[in-house]
C-alpha cells in the first residue's frame, strides 16, 4: 500500500489550479497535471480518482462558504452592509476557486 504524502497532494493541487485556469476544465489533462506536479500519470490517481474530483477539491471551499452565507438566517441585527462585507470577504478569500467556477467550469458538474 502506498503512503500518500501531503507535499505531493499540494503539488498536484497547485498544478491542477494552474492547468484549470489556463485550459479550463474541459481541455485540462490529468497527464499534464501529473507532469507539472512532478509525478507519474498513474500516481495522480492514488490521490484523486479523476479530473472531476480534483476540480471539486479546488472549488469546494468557495461553494461551501457561499452555502453558509445563504443558509445563515437574516436576523434583525444583520444589515445589508454586513452581508455585503461577508460576501466580499468570501470572494477575496476564494478568488481562484470563484474564477474557476465562473470562467473555467465548462464540462464539469459545476457548469
Amino acid at each position: 500500500m502506498q503512503i500518500l504524502k501531503e507535499e505531493v497532494r499540494q503539488r498536484i493541487l497547485q498544478a491542477a489550479r494552474e492547468e484549470f485556469l489556463e485550459k479550463g476544465f474541459q481541455e485540462s489533462s490529468m497527464r499534464r497535471i501529473a507532469q507539472n506536479a512532478g509525478i507519474t500519470p498513474g500516481n495522480i490517481y492514488a490521490y484523486f480518482p479523476g479530473k472531476e474530483a480534483l476540480f471539486e477539491r479546488l472549488v469546494d471551499p468557495a461553494v461551501a462558504d457561499i452555502r453558509r452565507l445563504l443558509e445563515t438566517p437574516a436576523d434583525g441585527g444583520s444589515s445589508l452592509e454586513h452581508l455585503a462585507d461577508r460576501v466580499a470577504g468570501s470572494f477575496l478569500a476564494h478568488q481562484i476557486p470563484f474564477r474557476l467556477l465562473t470562467e473555467r467550469a465548462d464540462g464539469s458538474r459545476r457548469n
